[in-house]
Parts: C-alpha cells; sequence; structure tokens
C-alpha cells in the first residue's frame, strides 16, 4: 500500500486531499495543529513552526504540502514560517520521496499580495528539489472552506457589499483537485512541473457571489481600495476581521488572464 502524508490535515483543502488518498487506498497521514478527525487518516501532531516531518512519516512515497498558516499578518513573520517553514519542511523528506506543492493561481511574478509571494518562494523551493506545483483556483464544494467558505458567509446578509466586483476570479471543484493530485501522486511518468487545475473560464466575482447568494441578496458594488485601507487600519490595530487586507488585495488584483506558457491547464 502507497503511503502519503498530507499537511494541513485540519484544513479545508488538506482534508480533501486527505479523503481522495484513503478513497484511492493510500495509507495517509495527516500533518496538522489539530486532530482533523478524518476516518482512516492517522494524524500526526505538525506544524509550520515546526516544520520538519515527523519520524513516523520518513518512509512516505510522498508528501502533499497543502499548509499555509494565514493567521500571521505581518508580511515578515508570514514569509518566516510560511516560506522559511515549508523550507524545512522539504528539505527533511527522503530524496526517493515525491513532493506535491498546492500552490495557487494567484502565484505570479510581479504580484503585490504577500501570499502569492509566499507560494512563489514555495514553488521555486519545490522545483528546484525536483517536486511537483499545482495552482488551483478557488475551491468549492459541498462544504466550502478557504476563500469560497469565507464568501458564502457573506451571505448571511440581505445587502452584501462587493469590493472588486467586476474582478475575474478562476474556480476550481472540490473533486477536480483531488483527481488531480492523486493522479500525480501515482503517476508513472513523474517529473518536476507546474500544473494549472480550473475548472474552465475564469468567473465575473459579482456573479460568482451572486451564484453564491442566490437571487434575493442585493449586491452593491463597491470600491475595493478604500476596503483595504479599513482592513489595513484594523489589522493594525490589531483586530482579527472575516477577510484579511491581503485577501482582499488579490481578489482584486487576480490577474486571470496570464496563465503562463509553463502551467499545464488541467481544466
Amino acid at each position: 500500500m502507497p503511503s502519503v502524508a498530507v499537511t494541513g490535515a485540519s484544513g479545508y483543502v488538506g482534508g480533501l486531499i486527505c479523503r481522495a488518498f484513503v478513497e484511492n487506498g493510500w495509507q495517509v497521514f495527516g500533518l496538522s495543529r489539530r486532530d482533523p478527525q478524518l476516518a482512516q487518516v492517522d494524524w500526526l501532531p505538525w506544524s509550520l513552526a515546526g516544520a520538519t516531518l515527523p519520524p513516523r512519516a520518513t518512509s512516505i512515497d510522498c508528501l502533499v504540502h497543502a499548509a499555509y498558516d494565514f493567521s500571521l499578518r505581518d508580511p515578515r513573520q508570514s514569509k518566516a514560517v510560511n516560506v522559511g517553514g515549508s523550507r524545512t519542511l522539504l528539505t527533511s523528506v527522503p530524496t526517493d520521496c515525491r513532493e506535491i506543492l498546492v500552490s495557487s493561481i494567484a502565484a505570479k511574478p510581479g504580484s503585490r499580495q504577500d501570499y502569492a509571494l509566499n507560494k512563489l518562494a514555495t514553488e521555486s523551493i519545490t522545483l528546484a528539489r525536483g517536486g511537483v506545483v499545482i495552482r488551483p483556483g478557488l475551491v468549492w464544494g459541498d462544504a466550502s472552506g478557504g476563500m469560497m467558505g469565507k464568501l458564502s458567509k457573506l451571505t448571511r446578509f440581505p445587502v452584501i457589499p462587493v469590493p472588486a466586483a467586476q474582478s475575474r476570479q478562476y474556480t476550481t471543484s472540490a473533486r477536480s483537485l483531488q483527481e488531480a493530485t492523486v493522479a500525480l501522486a501515482a503517476a508513472t511518468d513523474w517529473r518536476s512541473e507546474t500544473r494549472t487545475v480550473v475548472d474552465g473560464p475564469p468567473v465575473v466575482f459579482i456573479r460568482l457571489l451572486r451564484q453564491l447568494a442566490g437571487p434575493r441578496h442585493l449586491l452593491l458594488p463597491v470600491p475595493w481600495r478604500p476596503v483595504w485601507t479599513c482592513l489595513r487600519l484594523a489589522e493594525t490595530l490589531g483586530l482579527r476581521m472575516p477577510m484579511s487586507a491581503d485577501s482582499l488585495y488579490g481578489l482584486a488584483n487576480s490577474g486571470v488572464g496570464d496563465l503562463s506558457a509553463g502551467d499545464k491547464d488541467l481544466s
């Protein structure tokens, strides 16, 4: 039975990937700070702050790195943990182990989003080690978490302000991401590359919210920069907001029209 370790197992994307490997008969180790409580997943306490691969997982056939610490709002601290921790993790992986990084379609050169830059830096580390990078869009499913989950929570309100209403966003179904990840882990022609996994053409953001909210809600387009400024001020004061300023910046500046030629599109 092949074995895989999945970081960020208690998160939305990491949990999806763990379940996919279980469905396909793999032995699965879930690495996370909290017990993901997933059937047939062996939880190993782990965090990006510690980062090295737990001893029980050193004989795995594949590592899927899906962890990212969104709680860190200071850019330098976020880079130190998310990029530095990823480097420590990957260098502790056995040389015969396949490495897959779950990155983001936002990870493009020239971005000013901290999340995108951190993912891009981690991509470079992964590719230099002969690993594979997967770039999904906004991941959605029956029980959406992550960014789509945050957007879904906005539908509790009758009037929804929509910053960056005309920005365009790629989406990726949970099943598409699951199938692509397992297929890459089991591929007989393994090679280091970047794979883009999206469901089709990008969707205008306000239309995406309309699909989530339904017809009864009023969607009110607003300029994104004033909202971003308010979020930044709140973060400076130590307040926890439903969405970070960095996430809003990423939505507003998604740059979806420039899938790089080096990406293999699995849509």
